[in-house]
């Protein structure tokens, strides 16, 4: 269980953004996708820290594997251009 106390201190070193540096989405309870989420890690249940709700569900549907996700973004990264509209 994360305590009141780690929770704020999460948010402040996060200046209230996702813990995702690339997603850069301010958390805002007020939006279901933007809502904070606490990331933890699902062996050693460790806190990491918050995430927006989109950057929690992909974690979950990757099963925190880092290496589907860089599959991923190689297979969007070869893609991006034969899906170009022109």
């Amino acid at each position: 269980m994360l305590s009141e106390e780690l929770y704020e201190k999460l948010r402040a070193a996060q200046r209230g953004y996702c813990a995702n540096k690339a997603c850069g989405i301010k958390l805002d309870y007020s939006k279901k996708n933007t809502a904070p989420h606490v990331d933890h890690c699902h062996k050693t249940q460790a806190v990491r820290g918050l995430l927006c709700g989109m950057c929690n569900l992909a974690l979950g549907m990757v099963k925190d594997n880092p290496n589907r996700l860089r599959g991923l973004a190689d297979y969007l990264e070869e893609h991006l251009a034969s899906t170009a509209v022109a």
